[in-house]
């Protein structure tokens, strides 16, 4: 929900003391309360074996993602890579998990990887840095950005 909370409202620190922070974390509760409902609602009338979750960040995918553990569902989630016509999927994780990535290193962190490889992986890096190559439209396309340690 804190998530949904600090998107809704363009926010860095929900303030507790500020009425409409504490409004919209209600409203959100709320929601939250209404989509468990549902949610559980249709699971117990469909019974499914796996779910496909679109990012997983805001809180009624969240509490879909959350319900699944309770009933030992399968989620894969579904959110797009970093670059250009690329995705990204997790299985039972959502798209703010670390955990993949500390998997992915585990499993691939001692690999070396080729001279081809490296500078693959350095234009990689270097194009969104520069607001190229993105997967989303980027707000500040012609800003400038300032030095950078992949130039």
């Amino acid at each position: 929900m804190k998530s949904s909370v600090h998107s809704h409202l363009r926010i860095n620190h929900i303030d507790l003391a500020n009425p409409k922070h504490c409004a919209t974390m209600r409203s959100y509760l709320y929601s939250g309360v209404v989509a468990l409902n549902c949610i559980n609602r249709m699971l117990d009338e469909l019974r499914p074996d796996v779910m496909l979750l679109f990012n997983g960040r805001l809180a009624p995918t969240r509490i879909g993602a959350g319900t699944r553990r309770e009933r030992g569902i399968r989620v894969v989630c579904h959110e797009r890579g970093v670059l250009k016509e690329t995705l990204m999927f997790w299985e039972n994780e959502h798209c703010l998990a670390l955990r993949p990535f500390e998997k992915l290193t585990e499993e691939w962190g001692a690999t070396p990887l080729t001279k081809a490889e490296v500078a693959q992986v350095t234009q990689w890096l270097k194009r969104p840095a520069r607001g190229a190559n993105l997967n989303w439209t980027s707000f500040s396309v012609k800003a400038r950005l300032g030095p950078s340690i992949l130039s």
